[in-house]
């Protein structure tokens, strides 16, 4: 803001350098000063007061003032214009920030009402292109289904969804109930493995088979087999060395009648021995 004291304080500073006398050049008479008009008394041309203060802008025209109210009434209205101005441009900056997230926002929207739209253009095709499936689709539509042909449809897809279900639970248990059993197997045979030299998971595997395949012969050989001893190797072993021992204890090699001891009986294998032993002790 201008400095009003001291202009008005330079002009009388002004006036008293007009007023007094200053020694000019030799010989020439002393001219009396002119007097600088002051604020409101009269200066060029008679009856114009002289302006208290004049501004001339880079650009424009000239502003004068006729006293410091003058001055401080313009001021105070420029000083109003400006916080006026930055208001404005404070909104309009706001207003635009607004305008730019808008418009991204559209930009967005757009975008998703395309990528629809293109969702919406397949669903067409495909529509378009099954002319029973449209029909059927806009009978329910127009003609939707009372509640209770809504709720048998229902009814009738729970319960498939329901048996469906149990089917899977089935397959699930039997699977758990075969994983269990295998289990249980491998640590059986480990077990026979270790007990006897001769044991062969093959050819046991074979007679499960059988038995799984409900074979009677398989299983009343098995049955057979088990109640002779024969599943036992050690079992069958002191079978025969007993009979053997009591055969020998017996006959002594003596057969009736010729009074002279038997021939030696021979075998082709060992199993065919064991057979004949096991007859004899029968």
């Amino acid at each position: 803001m201008v400095n009003l004291q001291g202009n008005l304080w330079d002009k009388i500073g002004l006036q008293w350098f007009a007023e007094t006398p200053l020694e000019g050049p030799p010989g020439e008479p002393e001219k009396e000063p002119s007097p600088i008009p002051l604020p409101g008394e009269g200066g060029e041309g008679e009856g114009q007061p002289v302006p208290f203060y004049e501004w001339q802008p880079p650009e424009g025209e000239k502003q004068s003032y006729k006293s410091p109210e003058d001055l401080a009434e313009a001021m105070k209205k420029s000083f109003f214009m400006q916080s006026d101005y930055t208001r404005k441009t404070t909104e309009l900056r706001s207003n635009s920030e607004r305008i730019r997230q808008r418009e991204q926002e559209l930009e967005t929207l757009a975008k998703q009402l395309n990528e629809t739209g293109n969702e919406y253009k397949k669903f067409k095709e495909f529509m378009n292109a099954r002319p029973d499936t449209f029909a059927k689709f806009k009978r329910m539509v127009e003609s939707p289904p009372s509640p209770e042909e809504s709720f048998n449809r229902s009814r009738s897809y729970t319960n498939d969804q329901i048996e469906e279900i149990k089917k899977t639970m089935e397959e699930l248990k039997t699977w758990k109930q075969d994983q269990e059993f295998d289990r249980q197997k491998s640590t059986i045979y480990d077990e026979m493995r270790s007990q006897h030299n001769d044991f062969n998971p093959e050819e046991v595997e074979e007679l499960l088979t059988k038995l799984g395949q409900n074979d009677p012969k398989g299983l009343i050989e098995t049955a057979y087999f088990a109640l002779k001893g024969r599943l036992d190797p050690v079992e069958m072993e002191r079978r025969v060395a007993e009979a053997a021992e009591k055969k020998r204890r017996e006959n002594a090699g003596i057969t009736p009648g010729s009074g002279r001891p038997a021939p030696k009986q021979e075998f082709g294998s060992v199993e065919e021995g064991r057979e004949a032993a096991l007859r004899e002790a029968r």
